[in-house]
């Protein structure tokens, strides 16, 4: 179950207002320990306030089941054991990294020093995670990539806008962490792979897709497919009913397969 806890800042107009006026404008914070919003794929935006400039995408990945951490450091691949809980602590060990050089390695020391020292997490009300020492001071500042809310299966329910029935709907699973999809196009088996572009962290492409090769009645596989190699990004759509819905688009950002799950 998450647990949600509150901190409310009271903030007194002054200027035109007496500052001893009553009149009070009240912003609600409210953020979350729970580990089950930990797994996935988390960019590093800042650490200590400083806006991170590097080489390559900083990030941090977490594993809950296998108890790891893996990343990249702005420059080196980063990874080590990953211990936290419920109550907010949080604690990497015995962390290791390539050894590449780097041509500024500013940011890749700041992010160590600061993991070094982080104690303990919180996740607030716009998904942003808060790494903090043992002063409670924040140290860095991730950002959910949102390519890992692809992750998991999904129902192909509409291809350019037609709607498919039961009985012939194929299915997409994507492992964000792998790059790899894998599912079935309604009669054949098909994996692939996923290419993403760091300008953009909504552009998605999905190739190299190989497939069984069972003969199939109809042209539904061969539109599937088709379809397939025309996405060039994806959109989060609202929920409905419960049940969760992603946009795989074209070049021209046109919604032309919807997923659900």
């Amino acid at each position: 179950m998450k647990k949600w806890m509150y901190a409310t800042t009271v903030v007194a107009l002054c200027g035109m207002i007496s500052c001893g006026s009553k009149k009070e404008a009240k912003s609600v914070q409210n953020y979350t320990t729970s580990t089950e919003l930990l797994p996935g794929n988390w960019n590093i935006v800042s650490v200590e306030g400083e806006k991170i400039v590097s080489e390559e995408p900083a990030f941090l990945s977490f594993d809950l089941t296998e108890k790891r951490m893996h990343g990249n450091n702005g420059c080196n691949v980063i990874n080590g054991e990953l211990a936290v809980s419920n109550d907010g602590s949080f604690k990497l060990d015995k962390v290791i990294s390539t050894m590449k050089a780097c041509m500024n390695n500013d940011s890749e020391r700041l992010i160590m020093d600061a993991l070094n020292k982080s104690v303990s997490f919180k996740i607030d009300s716009e998904n942003n995670l808060r790494l903090y020492n043992a002063d409670k001071k924040e140290l860095i500042l991730l950002e959910k990539q949102p390519l890992s809310k692809l992750e998991g299966t999904w129902s192909v329910v509409r291809i350019n806008g037609r709607k498919l029935i039961e009985n012939q709907k194929p299915s997409i699973s994507f492992d964000t962490e792998n790059l790899r999809i894998s599912g079935d196009t309604g009669c054949n088996r098909m994996n692939g792979q996923i290419t993403t572009d760091n300008s953009d962290k909504y552009f998605i492409s999905l190739g190299q897709i190989a497939t069984t090769r069972m003969a199939c009645p109809g042209n539904l596989e061969a539109i599937f497919l088709k379809t397939l190699e025309a996405v060039k990004s994806f959109k989060i759509l609202s929920d409905k009913d419960g049940k969760k819905y992603v946009a795989l688009c074209n070049a021209q950002r046109k919604e032309i397969i919807t997923l659900e799950k």
